[in-house]
């Protein structure tokens, strides 16, 4: 005989609707259960589309006996009333989103309690720097209103304020979706973030590296010329090169926007010795206070500018993606390990900035050397 616990459990229940042909399962998250099935948007929530999705739909606040017991025969009435709905052609005039408007949760608390506990779970399951919480998490949660409770209304109402196809509505659509998962928030906002991608921004020009080369010479200050070289050569962030320094067989970041790494190479290493790498020497700033700031970086390129350098700091880095991968042929994954971000990035965001000419050289040197892969020798000729 199987025993009542292990009859009402989430995976028994969904396995019943399933051989039932019952359209809607249970999830467990956190302590509560849901019902997840396709149905079409909320009548509530401003939709840019009006085809169905999968949504979910709070049934229980606890994953007792009891409970599953509930929340399986909530799921098999949202069965047969998607079945009716269906029968109409899923027009959704014909399904009673009031029903459930009331099971739609509210999470305790106000939207400043909630990002506070966001920011602590966040933390604590991602290497994330406090600095760099405050500029991609904070910025974006700050333009809520804080004493009000979080809703899908709220949220949606911020996210459409901000410019279509930009890069700030992007940012914001996405920091917004993980803040209304956290919380338990039914909301779509990744619908609203546009056409914005980084790789589609019209690409710099880059400097070549014998102008990297040159304008190192022409830097006036000891410290700033260090600062220079460090980025130039280690394809580091502005701010990275006043949280680094030099180990047993490598050369360290200890403090930045995607945590420590390890530079285990640099790409020209011949910089490390011309330009007595080795021996770090720091331009007298704050480089705490304005890393805490937000104001490291713009720090930094206003010196470039100071100097006439007619490329900025991330230029350097740009220029360091692009030798990696093309000049010295390091494979994607292994260049984006040492510059500290995802191989996504590292393709999309670099790789537009490659040259027609350099394609061809890199193309050119693939060909001629001496092993490279020579075609099969034909069969039966």
């Amino acid at each position: 005989m199987v025993k009542r616990s292990e009859k009402y459990t989430i995976e028994a229940v969904n396995q019943r609707l399933k051989v039932e042909g019952i359209s809607v399962a249970l999830k467990k998250e956190g302590e509560r259960v849901y019902m997840v099935a396709t149905l079409p948007p909320k009548p509530w929530l401003r939709k840019a589309s009006s085809k169905p999705y999968q949504q979910r739909i709070a049934v229980s606040q606890t994953d007792s006996v009891s409970g599953i017991r509930y929340a399986e025969a909530e799921a098999r009435r949202l069965g047969d009333r998607i079945a009716a709905w269906r029968a109409t052609r899923k027009d959704p005039r014909f399904f009673d989103w009031s029903l459930y408007q009331s099971n739609e949760r509210t999470v305790v608390g106000s939207v400043a309690e909630i990002v506070r506990a966001f920011e602590t779970h966040y933390k604590e399951t991602h290497t994330l720097e406090d600095a760099t919480w405050v500029k991609n998490w904070h910025q974006v949660f700050r333009q809520l209103p804080q004493e009000r409770s979080l809703t899908e209304e709220m949220l949606i109402q911020e996210a459409l304020s901000k410019p279509r196809n930009t890069r700030v509505r992007l940012r914001t659509c996405c920091k917004l979706q993980s803040l209304a998962n956290f919380a338990g928030v039914e909301v779509d906002l990744l619908q609203y973030r546009g056409g914005y991608s980084a790789s589609k921004v019209q690409p710099r020009r880059l400097p070549t590296d014998e102008e990297i080369a040159a304008w190192y010479y022409k830097i006036p200050n000891k410290g700033w010329q260090w600062v220079y070289g460090i980025l130039a050569a280690a394809a580091l962030r502005p701010h990275e090169a006043f949280f680094s320094g030099w180990e047993s067989d490598s050369f360290e970041v200890y403090q930045g926007k995607t945590g420590p790494r390890s530079v285990l190479q640099f790409f020209y290493p011949e910089w490390i010795e011309e330009w007595n790498l080795t021996k770090i020497h720091l331009p007298r700033t704050d480089a705490e206070k304005a890393y805490r700031q937000q104001r490291l970086g713009e720090r930094v390129s206003r010196q470039f500018k100071r100097y006439g350098i007619p490329f900025g700091p991330y230029d350097l880095r740009h220029r360091a993606a692009v030798r990696m991968s093309v000049d010295f042929s390091l494979p994607p994954t292994v260049a984006a390990r040492l510059m500290g971000h995802t191989v996504t990035e590292h393709t999309q965001t670099y790789h537009k900035h490659i040259t027609k000419a350099q394609q061809e050289r890199a193309i050119s040197r693939a060909l001629n050397v001496k092993d490279r892969p020579k075609p099969p020798a034909a069969l039966n000729r």
